[in-house]
């Protein structure tokens, strides 16, 4: 109960998160060149993916370790239990999934239908990576014998988590400043621009997250055969 009751507190904050920027059009429109709109756009995106990854840590980060003592009844049990994880963290994972994609559209809907689309695709991406590293470092530094889900998450595997998270907010900086600032300067002087400058960062984001998540994964269901 209490872990449902802290993901609706999450959900009320980031519902006043997406209600205060419905004025950021005014600041695109007033932003004097495309480095300043491209400022704006990258502080609203990596804010966003910022919300994801605190939920992804906030509950996806504990969940194998959730399974406590009773771990042994469960490996005992005629079940497959990677099945068994793999659908508790789809729970999750299309929860944190809707929230991200919902943040994402109503934070870039007011930005030109180019960005917006391909915002929408980043957003899933990111999202996609952070779930599966949470859950890949959760199992790594799993501890079965801690019931509490918001020391697990404050934990110090979850701090190497965040810090593996800001590198990855870093790396998305490095990803889209170039072909977004290419993109508003193309609009700023009335030059026709391909909608693939932008989708290279999708390219990459794509990449990035195949490999990010098939590692992780692999990690998160190799502990849950640890002994503890």
């Amino acid at each position: 109960p209490s872990q449902w009751l802290h993901l609706l507190v999450m959900i009320f904050l980031i519902t006043i998160f997406i209600s205060s920027i419905s004025g950021i059009d005014i600041i695109i429109l007033k932003a004097y060149n495309e480095y300043l709109k491209t400022v704006v756009y990258l502080i609203v995106s990596l804010f966003n993916v910022f919300l994801v990854a605190s939920l992804s840590l906030r509950f996806v980060f504990p969940l194998i370790s959730l399974e406590g003592e009773a771990l042994w009844k469960i490996r005992s049990a005629p079940i497959d239990f990677n099945d068994l994880l793999i659908k508790r963290l789809l729970i999750y994972f299309v929860l944190i999934f809707f929230i991200g994609q919902l943040i994402s559209f109503f934070s870039n809907f007011q930005f030109p239908v180019m960005l917006s689309i391909v915002a929408q695709i980043n957003a899933a991406l990111t999202t996609v990576t952070l779930l599966s590293l949470n859950f890949g470092m959760g199992g790594i530094f799993a501890n079965y014998k801690e019931k509490n889900a918001i020391r697990l998450a404050s934990s110090q595997g979850a701090s190497i988590t965040f810090l593996f998270t800001l590198l990855y907010l870093v790396l998305i900086i490095v990803i889209l400043f170039i072909p977004v600032s290419n993109y508003f300067y193309a609009v700023e002087h009335g030059i026709d621009i391909s909608i693939w400058n932008l989708l290279s960062t999708s390219i990459l984001l794509l990449v990035i997250a195949i490999i990010i998540s098939t590692i992780s994964i692999k990690f998160g269901l190799k502990s849950f055969t640890k002994d503890f």
